[in-house]
Formats: C-alpha cells, structure tokens, sequence
C-alpha cells in the first residue's frame, strides 16, 4: 500500500506538490482500485490518491481556517481530461458534491484547497492542454531574469572552473 505523506500541518496551512508525467493516471490522482501483496497473493484493494487524500485532510473542522495548496509541477505532460475525470466539474464548483467511481462517500473540493499547476511552455504538450480544464486555470506567464541568469551563471563558472 502506498502513503502519501503530507508535509506538516502548521498554523497557516499545508502544502502538497506532484509531478505530472505521461503515466500518471486517475488512480494516482483521484484513487482506484491497486494490487497489493497480502502474503503470497496478489490482492486489490480501494485506495485513494494523493489529490483525494489531501481534500479530504484539508475539509477537516480543525484544517477549515488554513490554507491548502497543492502543486502540481509540469501539469501539461499527463492526459489531462483522463486524469482529472469528474473533478473538472469540482474545480469550478467549489463545495458541490460528486459521485466518484467505486468510493461510498460524494466528494468535493474544499474552499480553502488551492490548486496551482506549473508548465514549460517550450514543451509541445502544452497544444493539447485541454480547454476545459484551461478554463478552470487563471494562467500567468512568468519569463526567466536573464540578469539573474547571467549573474548566477557566471558567478558559477568564475567560482568553479576559473
């Protein structure tokens, strides 16, 4: 069985980050049903992901006044819609419920979960981000300090090779 451990709870909030790659899937995201090995068998058990475990950590009476920020690094590079499923609907609909396949319990996406995915534009992913998942998203372009670069840069190669 897999855990997913969350980085301490503090006074203000907790923070998750992932990185999205082509086989990330919505079992990883949302959860599914796994194998595991129960002795010499192979047995498959329900388990939630990483994005479910942390809503539902965050919709917690004591965590209801603090901040939750999950990160989902390089977020152009997995399929999407496949990943996502049913919570496109949750991202716009704050505190609405759903029914999610195989799990007893509706879920929803807590007001105090914040959700910030990061992307290199260069990569050629980013023709097929799905439009209704960039709806969802404010996006802000951020380009690189060249003067930062150039300085980092060559601070690095006159301290280390010169």
């Amino acid at each position: 069985m897999r855990t997913v451990q969350f980085p301490k709870i503090g006074e203000k909030g907790s923070w998750h980050l992932v990185q999205f790659h082509p086989s990330y899937s919505y079992e990883d995201f949302i959860g599914g049903i796994r194998p595991d090995i129960a002795g010499n068998n192979v047995v498959y058990k329900l388990e939630s992901g990483e994005f479910k475990k942390f809503c539902e950590e965050a919709a917690k009476e004591k965590n209801k006044d603090k901040f939750f920020i999950f990160i989902i690094d390089e977020i152009n590079r997995s399929h999407l819609s496949a990943v996502f499923g049913e919570l496109l609907y949750c991202l716009e609909y704050r505190g609405e419920e759903i029914s999610i396949p195989l799990f007893d319990k509706k879920f929803s996406i807590p007001e105090n979960v914040y959700v910030i995915g990061t992307m290199n534009d260069v990569d050629k992913s980013l023709q097929i981000f799905d439009r209704a998942l960039r709806r969802r998203f404010y996006f802000y372009h951020h380009k690189p300090n060249m003067n930062v670069l150039r300085t980092v840069l060559y601070d690095t190669i006159v301290s280390h090779f010169l």
